[in-house]
């Protein structure tokens, strides 16, 4: 869950403890109306990557799970 700009997954959701591969990404709408990809839809919101790619598809972060509680904070800089 994302809340005020921290996220938080409970320990019974979260990963094992290890080192993962993290991709961060937000979907934003722009405001345009653009066609719809399903015939018969019309037009739908159009919504784009908001994050560089170098967080999500080109992503090369990586961070250690370790047992119990962890706090990880990843400043995102354009």
């Amino acid at each position: 869950a994302i809340l005020n700009g921290e996220f938080s997954i409970p320990l019974e959701n979260g990963p094992l403890p290890g080192k993962f591969k993290v991709e961060i990404s937000w979907i934003k709408k722009t405001g345009r109306k653009i066609p719809s990809a399903d015939p018969g839809m019309g037009d739908v919101e159009e919504r784009i990557e908001a994050i560089p790619t170098k967080y999500n598809t080109a992503a090369t972060l990586v961070r250690e799970i370790a047992a119990g509680g962890n706090k990880l904070d990843f400043k995102l800089e354009k």
